[in-house]
C-alpha cells in the first residue's frame, strides 16, 4: 500500500515538473512572438 503510493506521489511529482517545463517554453514563446510582433509594428510606424 505505501509502496503504490509513494510511486503515484513519485508521478504526480514529475507530471509536476514537466508542466513546469512546458510553462517556461511557452513563456518564451509567446515574449518571442509578442517582441517579434513590437519590432514589426514599430517598423510600421517608422515607416509611415
Amino acid at each position: 500500500m505505501i509502496l503504490l503510493y509513494n510511486s503515484v506521489h513519485e508521478q504526480q511529482l514529475h507530471s509536476l515538473e514537466e508542466v513546469k517545463v512546458m510553462d517556461v517554453k511557452d513563456a518564451i514563446t509567446l515574449m518571442f512572438m509578442f517582441g517579434m510582433f513590437i519590432l514589426a509594428l514599430l517598423g510600421y510606424i517608422k515607416k509611415k
